[in-house]
């Protein structure tokens, strides 16, 4: 699995490519709760493929514990139905879904955020170990 962040304004961008490796969690876990506690967060499914692979129930877990702890907000998107339903089967708060990643800031946006723009987007290195 590949993670790269995007930043648009307040909000970082997660894009995840590839398909789930346990030997990626760990660092991936990491990187999400030392940087990502703090923002609002979106989540971008479009290139992450299910493949029943082992460590998908901790990768979702992971995400679930995240968005639980995260104040700011965090949406998933351009998520498949594989990855809905395990993510509802897990729930153990609100989860937000959003068709697309430009939907899901605009929702971050409506839902409390006092920023007036998206800004400019600004790619950043891969999240590290990935």
């Amino acid at each position: 699995m590949e993670a790269w962040i995007e930043r648009r304004g307040l909000t970082v961008v997660i894009h995840l490519k590839g398909k789930i490796d346990y030997h990626s969690l760990d660092p991936f876990r990491n990187q999400c709760v030392r940087y990502l506690s703090q923002d609002k967060v979106v989540f971008d499914f479009k290139d992450l493929h299910f493949v029943g692979s082992v460590g998908i129930t901790e990768f979702v877990t992971l995400l679930v514990e995240l968005s639980s702890r995260n104040l700011k907000g965090i949406k998933f998107v351009s998520m498949g139905n594989e990855f809905k339903r395990l993510f509802e089967a897990q729930l153990m708060g609100e989860i937000h879904f959003s068709e697309s990643v430009d939907q899901a800031l605009e929702d971050l946006l409506d839902n409390g955020g006092k920023s007036k723009g998206l800004g400019q987007s600004k790619m950043e290195p891969e999240i590290a170990g990935l």
